[in-house]
């Protein structure tokens, strides 16, 4: 989540990816992250068979909530993934 309470900001991504080898500018994370969440959006739209104009696809993407609750189900999944 990209938010200034629970999570990490553009510009730590950057330096994160950055000192991963891959350069990047926080305008660029920022692109990134919108992209990856608008996916998430997508799918989820598309599993409950709810149709959403772009923009509006846009600002789920960008919601901190929605942001938080994928986070959530990503740890979740991790943590079954890593379940003997």
């Amino acid at each position: 989540m990209v938010t200034d309470d629970d999570g990490v900001n553009y510009r730590d991504i950057a330096e994160i990816m950055t000192d991963l080898g891959y350069p990047m500018k926080h305008s660029a994370a920022r692109n990134y992250v919108i992209a990856v969440m608008k996916k998430f959006a997508e799918e989820f739209c598309r599993a409950l068979n709810i149709t959403l104009d772009d923009e509006t696809m846009s600002n789920v993407a960008k919601n901190p909530l929605f942001q938080s609750g994928v986070a959530d189900i990503l740890w979740y999944v991790e943590v079954e993934r890593r379940q003997p």
